[in-house]
């Protein structure tokens, strides 16, 4: 079941229709780190409100950002799925972002004594995405109640193998990437793949402007 859901990025919510399946699970991931986290900002700012805090938007979604500043432990984190709902807690509809997957993970395991990067921190990411999908898979024909995850993937921090396992898992896929061409900097979003639409393969290039993203329409000459 489609749900509303729009990015504040004129050019993409016209592809999408600005709607989404519900249930999904989005991935924004590459080397372009300026250029996520402004994709992350802007679906904040469209929902007009600041994550973190408990006010519902005008759209009655909630939205909840997870980063390493944020003290979340697993158990807390699983809440959010329904686990332990309030009678009075009214709509659930709640788009949930996490803001760096390797840093989310990081920031418990640095707590362990002996810790060090490696195969454990990977498992334990891989294994909590299984079951925020499994979650959002069984939710995803709810009409009452919206839920997305939007997860932000720096490249080169995991192994190979357990990125593309992350992509592979995720519903919809975002690549941002930044290169150098002349004396510029070109940046582009590849769309991999969009549950909702079918837009895979499309590319667009951007520029970033006071924090948004503005795609470019015309032709760039170097």
């Amino acid at each position: 079941m489609k749900t509303d859901f729009t990015t504040g990025i004129p050019e993409i919510d016209r592809l999408t229709g600005s709607s989404i399946e519900n249930g999904s699970f989005l991935l924004a991931a590459g080397n372009d780190d300026e250029g996520m986290l402004s994709f992350l900002a802007g679906i904040e700012n469209i929902n007009e409100r600041q994550a973190g805090k408990e006010k519902n938007s005008s759209n009655g979604c909630r939205i909840v950002k997870i980063n390493s500043e944020i003290s979340e432990d697993w158990n807390t984190f699983c809440n959010l799925f329904g686990n332990e709902k309030k009678e009075d807690s009214g709509n659930e509809n709640f788009i949930l972002i996490i803001e760096s997957i390797s840093e989310w993970i990081s920031s418990e395991f640095c707590s362990k004594e002996n810790y060090s990067e490696g195969p454990e921190e990977e498992r334990e990411t891989i294994r909590r995405i299984r079951q925020i999908r499994s979650y959002l898979k069984s939710e995803s024909g709810n009409e009452s109640e919206k839920k997305i995850v939007i997860g932000l993937l720096h490249e080169n921090i995991f192994s190979a193998g357990t990125e593309n396992r992350i992509k592979h898992m995720a519903d919809s896929y975002f690549r941002f990437t930044a290169e150098e061409k002349g004396m510029q900097l070109e940046r582009t979003i590849c769309i991999y793949k969009y549950k909702g639409a079918d837009i895979g393969g499309k590319i667009l290039k951007y520029d970033l402007e006071d924090g948004k993203i503005i795609v470019e329409t015309k032709k760039r000459i170097y």
